[in-house]
């Protein structure tokens, strides 16, 4: 379930390319969802986000619970200068679990509790990666 109190999102339900879920300068929550196999873009092979926050027009807030992230081909939850909270979610098999980039502000990542992160049986810690990834931006995202 997704539920937006303002702005604009836009999700993709299978075989998607570029992001499975986008959040544009919005506030959203996103309940008991499972988003997998986010694959990057066919023309130059970029992007491949499960879930994307974008705060390039501040403010931008995304709370995810209950939900399943798997085999995202970049990050399963990438936040560029939002305010993220997370709470009973499962990262599995993405190639970066967590990803954080400043924008307009500084990005922020709330850990609610029991949200696991890993691959295969085997766990690792949820920790946030910094790195200069670009957001996807609206034009990059396919039609569904």
């Amino acid at each position: 379930m997704v539920n937006m109190r303002s702005g604009r999102a836009c999700a993709f339900a299978k075989s998607s390319r570029s992001a499975g879920l986008g959040v544009v300068a919005a506030d959203g929550v996103v309940e008991s969802t499972l988003i997998r196999q986010v694959a990057p873009q066919q023309r130059d092979g970029t992007f491949g986000d499960a879930v994307a926050l974008d705060a390039s027009r501040p403010p931008a807030t995304l709370e995810l619970t209950h939900v399943r992230i798997e085999g995202a081909a970049r990050a399963g939850v990438t936040n560029f200068g939002g305010d993220l909270r997370m709470r009973d979610s499962e990262l599995e098999c993405n190639a970066i679990h967590l990803h954080g980039v400043p924008r307009a502000q500084p990005f922020t990542f709330e850990d609610l509790g029991g949200n696991t992160c890993g691959c295969a049986g085997a766990s690792v810690e949820c920790k946030v990666l910094t790195t200069d990834l670009e957001p996807p931006s609206v034009e990059d995202v396919p039609d569904p």
